[in-house]
């Protein structure tokens, strides 16, 4: 699931977007039943955000699934319309910019860096996911799984994109 996917099935009319829906999630097509969303932003996203860029934020009061409620969850919803057992797994492609090792350096380094070595941000990101995954299964999303990041094995650090000129 992502917002880019969300804008191509909103181009379409109520009874095609019905189809194509039903061609994926539904008894008589593909019948996908588990599928990943983004915590955050991804490479699907309109731009870069996270659920929590409340600077220096390390209890997570401010998460905040406003962003996911004008696309992803309706997408997601839509899905489930289809299929009502349908499950979902998060998986962040970057952490909160506030706690990447970047920051000082790149306040809106838009998920470059690693995640900061710092225990009280470490701390941080591991509660953030905690209220990410309490979060979406109180917005009624069969949430099971999270994983730490996106494509652990990409070839970056943990937790990092490279933003370089390379």
């Amino acid at each position: 699931f992502n917002e880019k996917g969300w804008d191509a099935l909103s181009a379409l009319s109520e009874a095609q977007r019905t189809k194509v829906m039903e061609a994926m999630f539904g008894p008589d097509g593909l019948r996908w039943g588990i599928n990943r969303m983004p915590i955050g932003s991804s490479d699907f996203a309109d731009n870069y955000y996270s659920l929590d860029d409340t600077i220096g934020d390390l209890p997570i009061n401010h998460l905040n699934l406003s962003r996911d409620n004008s696309k992803l969850l309706p997408y997601i919803k839509a899905a489930m319309a289809v299929n009502p057992h349908l499950r979902v797994w998060g998986s962040p492609w970057t952490g909160p910019t506030w706690m990447k090792d970047s920051a000082p350096q790149m306040p809106k380094n838009e998920g470059c860096g690693s995640l900061s070595p710092d225990p009280k941000l470490r701390a941080a990101y591991a509660v953030y996911l905690a209220k990410v995954a309490e979060s979406y299964v109180a917005a009624g999303l069969k949430f099971e799984h999270v994983a730490i990041q996106n494509e652990p094995n990409q070839g970056n650090t943990w937790n990092g994109n490279s933003c370089g000129d390379s």
